[in-house]
């Protein structure tokens, strides 16, 4: 199993799973796909990383995620919940999990897709920065206004 992986943005090498741990300069990476691997965990995340894709695997969670992190796209996996998320983060992708709420969403978010999970009620201010959100194919979706007091219903 191979994983991809990015020092810099022009710079990008394939390495073995089972040596990930053992990179020169582990700690500069900034860019990682380990994406279509039968993965059930990943190892703790560079502090640099700005950009993980873990599509495709069997993850059942996510480990502490990097303040760093700019894009998250952990696509069709297992999970049932998602870490803190860090200020830093303006993509979230999480579509075709067991997902049945979300953490809060950092103000720095801008598009969230989280189609084809088991999302009940969305976080508070859920709509406040988003530009792009997706999230249909869910079970029974509830918005709480705060500000208006109010309820939206959504069955989809």
């Amino acid at each position: 199993m191979k994983i991809g992986i990015k020092y810099s943005y022009d710079s990008t090498c394939l390495i073995e799973f089972n040596l990930f741990n053992k990179i020169y300069n582990y700690d500069n990476v900034v860019y990682l796909d380990c994406s279509c691997n039968g993965l059930t965990s990943l190892p703790t995340l560079s502090k640099s990383l700005k950009i993980l894709i873990c599509d495709f695997n069997l993850l059942t969670s996510l480990p502490i995620l990097p303040n760093s992190l700019v894009k998250l796209y952990c696509n069709h996996n297992d999970l049932t919940s998602l870490p803190e998320l860090p200020n830093s983060l303006v993509q979230l992708c999480c579509n075709n999990n067991l997902l049945t709420s979300l953490p809060k969403l950092p103000n720095s978010l801008k598009t969230l897709d989280c189609d084809y999970n088991h999302l009940m009620l969305f976080p508070e201010d859920f709509f406040q920065n988003l530009n792009t959100f997706y999230v249909s194919w869910n079970k029974y979706l509830i918005y709480r206004d705060t500000l208006r007091y109010k309820y939206l219903y959504y069955i989809i």
